[in-house]
């Protein structure tokens, strides 16, 4: 896929019954929506500051890093502080940038568009790492694919993954509204986390967290990351948010290189279900679990989908 300029527009692709927004600003989704005037997310700010982290590309970390320290090959390093509150470096670095999209290609399914990152001169992380996320959108709902690559001669640590924020039908940024629905998430493990929502100890089993049948979350309060996922017969992984009204749900399909999802029941507002797919936990630069050793020259893949199945 061709990259023709940079632009500080959104991207707009339309196939399949939706339409998806998409900034250069971290690469993020603004907005998921069907012809039928369903939204599947939370919107997102399509510039500047952007709430809850709302449709962003995480990387090279995923969540947080306990001090924002880690040491690695023997050498300390230090991430800037950006959730002084509780003392963590969160969510990555390229969630603040300016990335290049490419021009909307037409698909045999529907409509496609490529954004791509050079190598960041970062504190903390001097690590020449670049990134491209593709979109495609299509009857199948919006897919994304994040691929990055070491382009220095110094291995790399790295993580990435996703941050939207799931809705059901058109009632979004209603308070309380997630007290509606059901969650269903095919997950055998859970970690716990300390006061500053840092994971105590290994994986432990689910339960009382437990959603391998649809749950309600009236009364859940839930930030935690799931893992050892089940696939289904067809060997995906879905995650889905069920109005138990209208019985419609959307759907977050974890491909490639996920392996854990972190489920944020968006504090007091509950507003929709952060749905964040990822491929290591939160402090994954010290803790090491899935951390991805990233040679020189090497690259690293992983995606997600994101759709409306309507009721059966």
């Amino acid at each position: 896929m061709s990259q023709t300029s940079t632009s500080h527009h959104p991207t707009t692709l339309k196939a399949g019954g939706y339409t998806a927004v998409l900034s250069p600003a971290g690469a993020r989704l603004v907005n998921l929506t069907t012809e039928t005037g369903s939204t599947l997310v939370l919107p997102a700010t399509e510039t500047g500051s952007n709430p809850g982290a709302r449709g962003e590309i995480l990387a090279p970390w995923v969540n947080r890093i306990s001090d924002g320290t880690y040491r690695w090959l023997g050498q300390e390093y230090k991430l800037p502080l950006n959730e002084p509150d509780l003392g963590n470096a969160i969510h990555g670095l390229v969630r603040d940038q300016l990335w290049n999209f490419s021009s909307i290609a037409d698909t045999s399914e529907g409509q496609a568009v490529s954004a791509t990152l050079r190598p960041l001169v970062a504190e903390g992380y001097p690590f020449t790492v670049s990134y491209e996320v593709i979109y495609h959108l299509s009857t199948k709902g919006l897919s994304a694919t994040l691929t990055a690559r070491n382009e220095g001669n110094v291995v790399a640590p790295y993580a990435a993954g996703a941050h939207p924020y799931l809705t059901v039908g058109t009632s979004f940024e209603t308070k309380g509204i997630l007290d509606r629905w059901t969650l269903q998430l095919p997950a055998r493990t859970v970690l716990k986390v300390n006061s500053r929502m840092i994971p105590l100890t290994e994986a432990l089993a689910v339960a009382p967290l437990e959603f391998t049948t649809p749950q309600p979350l009236a009364g859940l309060a839930i930030d935690h990351a799931f893992g050892s996922l089940q696939a289904d017969s067809d060997g995906a992984i879905r995650v889905s948010l069920t109005d138990q009204t209208s019985g419609t749900s959307t759907v977050l399909t974890a491909e490639e290189g996920i392996n854990w999802i972190q489920i944020y029941t968006d504090g007091s507002n509950r507003r929709g279900v952060a749905v964040e797919p990822m491929t290591s936990p939160a402090n994954t630069f010290n803790s090491g679990i899935d951390l991805i050793t990233l040679e020189p020259g090497a690259t690293h893949r992983c995606s997600w989908r994101i759709e409306q199945v309507p009721a059966a």
